[in-house]
């Protein structure tokens, strides 16, 4: 069994146009085991994992072609170029560029090679065993691929099989229409730094339009009046060109040099010219730089227009985005969200395995890549408590109980150990997921009850539940068998 991440990427784009990566992870599994086994069928793989799901209470999947094609090339390409011989996770996900039937390097890029409409795609394998049914049971003896077949978000799936090898691609369809036809509130917008104010890409496209002259920039001319006023260049250089009569200095009085020093102008004029309005600059001499073609524009003249935006013209986005889409749109953060909030809903509080009332349950558990219980090679069949992460923030486990049922007894199982988010030796488990490993392997045809006490977002809760064991078949076969490889 394997498991390794697939990177789900969030962009953020700041105001200022550039972009920083930040990234969160979804779960892509592989089981591998191996047996001398006849080829399966496809027919009831998708029926035997919804059974599963409605022992849980969860959302059923709905098969996808896309995924299916995805699924089915993938499980070809297994089945031509390893032949059974798979050790590693990168054997069993990765494909070689070079090898026949290549179709793309991981399960996102295969199934967005096959027309699905977006990457939020993982996926489960398992190879050799006799029919699909096994095969599902056998990844859900594996932690880390049950709480992958177990999401609370995904929606649909697709199965291939060739020979003895098994892929599961699982997918969202909420996301696939989002990706396909999006609504306006799902695409991602640019934000715009106006003066400090984050305004929307429509208010500032309006600005960037309707610059009017008087707002574009002109430095003020050199020298500066005696009552500290300045003097407009453009009003300047008019009158270097032609300066009236009356301004040039007569010989009597003050002057001023002015125009290069080509022009002596009498004192009298240019003070009172440092009152006229027409000639007077109004601006404090600072500028912004605004717009694809940087212009420059008067500060107070751009601070007034930022200052002045309506509240519907502000950007009130986060600036993340997601870029999962195959059609390269960009979906907001914020929304993406809300998609996960309406998918969790249609999921119940939390999902107990083996389920309420589950029959013929697995006994053992022997080996998942990577391995959860590195320190054992056998171990019972694991329990496991996660909680919906759209109904619940913190969960807190107060006390576990394992009961077998025996000859009207009822005998504690003491041995077991208890795995969380902070003790997961892979670092796979959300701070919502939780998993109980009996030490030895649980008897055969024997019932069990599951008593847990949690505090969940600060209120007790008691949780109980009880299954029964099957005869001991464990991955395809009644008895462990010899031919298991993996490391």
């Amino acid at each position: 069994m394997f498991a390794t991440d697939d990177i789900l990427t969030l962009c953020k784009t700041p105001l200022n146009g550039f972009i920083k990566m930040l990234t969160m992870s979804r779960i892509s599994l592989f089981l591998l085991f191996i047996i001398l086994s006849a080829p399966a069928s496809a027919d009831n793989a998708l029926q035997y994992l919804n059974t599963l799901r409605q022992q849980a209470g969860m959302l059923l999947l709905k098969q996808e072609s896309h995924l299916t094609t995805s699924a089915t090339k993938h499980a070809l390409y297994l089945a031509r170029n390893k032949q059974g011989k798979i050790r590693s996770f990168y054997d069993a996900h990765i494909q070689n560029r070079n090898a026949p039937l290549f179709i793309g390097n991981n399960v996102s890029d295969r199934a967005k090679r096959m027309s699905y409409p977006h990457s939020v795609v993982s996926e489960n394998i398992s190879v050799g065993n006799s029919n699909v049914r096994d095969a599902i049971d056998l990844l859900m003896s594996g932690i880390y691929h049950r709480f992958g077949f177990l999401d609370f978000s995904i929606d649909e799936i697709g199965v291939g099989i060739k020979q003895s090898n098994y892929v599961f691609n699982m997918g969202r369809n909420d996301i696939s229409r989002t990706c396909t036809n999006p609504g306006r509130n799902a695409l991602s917008t640019q934000g715009y730094d106006c003066a400090g104010i984050p305004v929307t890409e429509q208010y500032w496209n309006k600005i960037c339009k309707a610059i009017p002259q008087y707002a574009r920039y002109e430095k003020p001319y050199d020298l500066k009046c005696a009552n500290g006023n300045l003097l407009k260049q453009s009003y300047m250089t008019n009158f270097c060109r032609n300066p009236p009569e009356s301004a040039l200095f007569k010989g009597v009085g003050r002057f001023y040099e002015l125009c290069d020093g080509r022009y002596q102008v009498d004192a009298h004029w240019f003070d009172q010219a440092c009152h006229n309005d027409a000639a007077r600059y109004q601006w404090d001499g600072n500028y912004y730089q605004v717009c694809q073609n940087k212009t420059r524009v008067h500060s107070e003249w751009f601070e007034e227009r930022c200052q002045s935006s309506a509240r519907h013209q502000r950007y009130t986005e986060s600036g993340e985005f997601y870029d999962f889409c195959a059609s390269k749109k960009k979906i907001r953060a914020e929304y993406y969200r809300k998609l996960n909030q309406q998918k969790y809903k249609k999921n119940p509080y939390y999902v107990v395995w083996p389920a309420n009332n589950a029959q013929r349950v697995m006994t053992t558990f022997l080996e998942e890549f990577p391995d959860p219980l590195p320190d054992m090679s056998v171990s019972g069949y694991p329990l496991s408590l996660q909680f919906n992460p759209g109904l619940v923030n913190r969960i807190s486990i107060k006390k576990f109980q394992l009961f077998r049922h025996h000859g009207g007894e009822k005998q504690s199982v003491n041995e077991v150990r208890f795995m969380h988010s902070k003790n997961d030796p892979n670092k796979k488990f959300t701070a919502l997921q939780f998993a109980w490993f009996p030490l030895k392997p649980l008897a055969i045809r024997t019932r069990y009850s599951v008593n847990i006490e949690a505090v969940v977002d600060g209120q007790l809760k008691k949780i109980t539940w009880h299954f029964k064991t099957g005869n001991g078949k464990n991955y395809g076969s009644d008895v462990i068998p010899a031919k298991y490889r993996g490391e």
